[in-house]
């Protein structure tokens, strides 16, 4: 199965924000938020989009995965399995937030 990563532009901003409370420079957040997406990546790529710990959420609006990626960093994502039209198996895993705590029960 080929496994299609993309974080969205709001995902990248919560992410920087997480990361510019925790570091002495922006710099220094930018350079740390673009080495935790490419290992994020790697992980969702390595563990078919589900990385050890993920928890499911659903409601009446869906289903979203949430991630404890480190602690402090909560990736909030969605995976959406479907055929390519050379009917290979594609999991698309959509990060569209960063949330510094998961959801409360």
């Amino acid at each position: 199965m080929k496994i299609v990563v993309e974080f969205t532009t709001a995902a990248r901003i919560d992410l920087f924000a997480l990361l510019a409370a925790r570091m002495p420079t922006e710099g220094d957040a930018a350079r740390f938020g673009a080495e935790f997406l490419t290992d994020m990546e790697g992980q969702f790529r390595d563990y078919d989009g589900l990385p050890p710990g993920a928890e499911k959420y659903s409601n009446a609006n869906g289903t979203v995965w949430w991630w404890r990626y480190m602690n402090g960093i909560w990736a909030v994502y969605t995976l959406e399995d479907r055929t390519s039209w050379l009917f290979r198996a594609v999991r698309a895993v959509t990060v569209f937030a960063f949330e510094p705590l998961p959801p409360a029960p």
